[in-house]
């Protein structure tokens, strides 16, 4: 997956609905500050199952016809007056719009993919919506997605504070690179989240207090170690517990602007998404950037 300071090229997935009309205003905010190129792609699903079901084969390419020119003059005109001082191209596709998203992000060399929000409601804003998960485990480009919580509370189009979440693995160099090229274009300030086991809280057994604290030391000097081989400039945090609580709790205590995690680099039959990403992107309190 390779790193860039500039985003030169994002790739906008639209589906005409309120929710990409409020992403748009955060890939305007990213294009104007990388002045980056938008690529804006809607995809037109094939209608070969359904029809066949009901027997209407013989219609399908006058559908699909009808649906691919009612397509091309709605995506010739959305957000036309949002993006106008912009460098965009439209582009129509036919297909599984997930598939189409990560072929078109490799085909026009995209830098980052920006999915909208799927906004659900308190209960199942924990499900990723088929697309983006499966764009999540497949694309090898970085993907945005947005807060999957309708009930939560108008999120600012400025990114001045940035959560990088980290497992110290070997790409944690990559995801820190991003965090910070990312940071640096926007002036953000930049904090380096590693959450550890807890030894206290395992049941049956003891700790002596200055095992935790060597812990905690040793994990920070690992932060600062991972700070300085990227020449990074960050706030170190650490905390102790569940990954996934830790991570998304210290995103809303800190009121951060953006978190960026990061996702498998080896691709296989479980794709690019790791577990516990696909449950922090579901409860992240603020937008997620999965490198």
């Amino acid at each position: 997956m390779a790193i860039t300071s500039h985003l030169n090229r994002i790739l906008f997935p639209i589906d005409f609905s309120n929710r990409c009309i409020a992403t748009a205003r955060r890939v305007r905010v990213i294009a104007e500050r990388f002045d980056s190129e938008v690529f804006l792609l809607h995809v037109v699903a094939p209608l070969r199952a359904d029809c066949a079901a009901f027997d209407l084969t013989a219609l399908i390419p006058e559908c699909a016809a009808a649906l691919t020119s009612r397509a091309r003059g709605e995506l010739d005109g959305f957000l036309a007056a949002e993006f106008e001082h912009l460098r965009v191209r439209r582009i129509l596709a036919e297909g599984d719009p997930a598939d189409a998203i990560v072929q078109h992000a490799q085909a026009l060399g995209a830098d980052l993919i920006m999915m909208p929000t799927r906004g659900l409601g308190v209960y199942r804003r924990y499900v990723i919506g088929s697309v983006t998960a499966k764009v999540l485990h497949d694309a090898n480009t970085p993907v945005w997605t947005g807060i999957h919580d309708r009930t939560a509370p108008p999120f600012s189009t400025t990114f001045r504070r940035i959560l990088c979440a980290v497992d110290l693995g070997p790409h944690s160099v990559q995801v820190l690179e991003w965090a910070s090229a990312f940071a640096g274009r926007l002036d953000a300030s930049v904090t380096l989240l590693h959450v550890t086991a807890d030894l206290r809280s395992i049941p049956g057994r003891e700790f002596d207090e200055s095992w935790h604290s060597s812990l905690v030391n040793w994990v920070r000097d690992e932060l600062e170690k991972l700070q300085d081989s990227v020449k990074a400039r960050c706030d170190i945090h650490v905390a102790m517990g569940d990954a996934v609580k830790g991570i998304v709790h210290t995103a809303g205590e800190l009121k951060r602007d953006l978190l960026v995690i990061g996702r498998s680099p080896h691709e296989g039959t479980v794709g690019r998404l790791r577990a516990q990403a696909y449950a922090v992107i579901g409860q992240s309190p603020c937008p997620v950037a999965s490198v």
